[in-house]
């Protein structure tokens, strides 16, 4: 299975509220949450100031029954807002589908602005289908709007908690996205930039967390039993022969990557490629890294001279980087976009200068290896001749591996 391509539109529509790139930051007292809305000031109960890739501010007031928000981006063209569940994909043709609430100018009317709800069905336009008033308003939305003022485009909405349960609960993984105007309503431009992170509407004083959960030791993370998507982030680098660093996104099969220190093997396979999902990661730095390891909590890695779970890592525990040992300075917790899950012919991989396994406590490492073994050799024998027949393979193992005990924690 080769990685999925770039987000068509569908996706990238599905994201505005949180950034990842950002630190978190603390939501501000309700006298500093008054922002303009049709030539009014009104005043919000929370609202942050969100920083990355994208300026964004985000306010709201939360009840036991309705989350009443707007977000003002600096976009001149499109700018949206999507909740996701733990481990959702953005674009989802099953239901219960993901909604995302849209403003947009024209390039007929630049200075004017409109906002609807939309279904994201598929990664085409096609797939993004704006839903009529009374449609929105069954599945819990109301008073959407959208206004130009002097500092850009403000977006309001009203959400029935009901219809949205995880508002109230600790955090709620939101992605964000921008766009040029848009050619007409409701055709929308491919997006500039898309963000994803956790926000946490409910707790008092509390804005954003990009890019973070809160700080919960990674000995309660999410247990392996949940842990079918196990892999990387779409962000996640890795050395490729002939291109340099590479995001794990833009890996492909047949790369060259590095594997160790002067080592390297091919890829061959990828057991996930989801661009869309938004999910935990553990992060992992050291005193040698440039930017924290990020992998799902029950993705295998070198850890005290055994292979072990990403949650069981611990400060003091000593990994194995390009260089040689590396000790953990700090381990946290983050949310991602992505699911990228390469495997090698070497059955491990250098991310972000740190070797980790291509294996997770879906399956015993052993077992996996072993399904995958014909994939390996069809590889080694046919070289890029052998893709249909890989893809093939590494579908029935995906199957397989289901009715399969998962690993352990520590082998």
């Amino acid at each position: 299975m080769t990685p999925v391509g770039r987000w068509a539109l569908a996706a990238l529509v599905a994201a505005v509220a949180v950034t990842v790139a950002a630190a978190p930051t603390a939501g501000q007292a309700a006298s500093n949450c008054t922002i303009s809305v049709n030539g009014s000031r009104a005043k919000y109960n929370r609202c942050t100031l969100l920083t990355g890739t994208v300026s964004m501010k985000v306010y709201w007031n939360l009840t036991d029954t309705t989350l009443t928000a707007a977000f003002m981006s600096i976009s001149t063209g499109w700018a949206g807002l999507a909740f996701s569940g733990p481990g959702q994909a953005m674009v989802a043709p099953n239901p219960p589908p993901v909604l995302a609430v849209i403003g947009l100018s024209t390039v007929a009317a630049p200075r004017e602005a409109s906002a609807s709800v939309y279904r994201l069905l598929a990664r085409n336009s096609m797939g993004v289908q704006r839903l009529p008033v009374a449609v929105a308003e069954n599945v819990g939305y109301s008073n959407v709007a959208a206004f130009r003022s002097p500092a850009g485009l403000v977006v309001t909405f009203t959400r029935n908690v009901s219809a949205e349960p995880v508002i109230g609960g600790d955090a709620v993984n939101v992605l964000w996205a921008q766009g040029p105007l848009a050619t007409g309503a409701p055709a929308l431009q491919r997006h500039t930039a898309r963000q994803a992170g956790v926000i946490r509407f409910g707790q008092p004083n509390v804005g954003a967390s990009p890019g973070s959960v809160s700080p919960t030791p990674t000995s309660t993370a999410t247990p392996a039993g949940a842990d079918e998507d196990v892999c990387f982030p779409a962000d996640a680098t890795v050395e490729v022969v002939g291109r340099g660093r590479v995001a794990m996104a833009d890996l492909h099969i047949g790369d060259v990557v590095a594997v160790a220190a002067g080592r390297t093997s091919r890829v061959y396979a990828f057991s996930h490629a989801d661009v869309d999902a938004v999910t935990p990661f553990v992060e992992l730095s050291t005193a040698t890294s440039v930017r924290p390891l990020r992998l799902s909590p029950g993705h295998y890695l070198p850890v005290n001279g055994r292979l072990a779970a990403a949650r069981t890592v611990a400060v003091g525990d000593v990994l194995v980087s390009a260089a040689g040992p590396a000790a953990v300075t700090a381990v946290s917790a983050s949310t991602g976009v992505g699911l990228y899950n390469p495997h090698t012919v070497d059955g491990g991989l250098l991310v972000d200068g740190i070797r980790t396994s291509c294996y997770t406590t879906a399956v015993e490492p052993a077992v996996a290896a072993a399904l995958l073994a014909p994939a390996r050799w069809a590889t080694a024998a046919l070289g890029p001749r052998a893709g249909d027949w890989v893809e093939a393979v590494t579908a029935w193992g995906r199957s397989a591996a289901a009715a399969l005990p998962s690993g352990r924690d520590v082998l």
